[in-house]
């Protein structure tokens, strides 16, 4: 084994940092219960619904 694999292992196991906070899924959600409005009509500073 050489060390290139190891540090390419290694590294290609480490999770990519998420595109939306918890906290900002959970106000979309928050929104939704709400507002009783459509997944697809989240305001825009919200995430996608989708992610909701």
């Amino acid at each position: 084994m050489n060390l290139y694999y190891i540090k390419y292992y290694r590294f290609k196991s480490c999770p990519r940092p998420p595109n939306w906070t918890k906290r900002d899924i959970l106000d979309g959600i928050f929104y939704l219960l709400k507002n009783g409005c459509n997944w697809e009509d989240l305001p825009k500073d919200l995430p996608p619904y989708s992610t909701v």
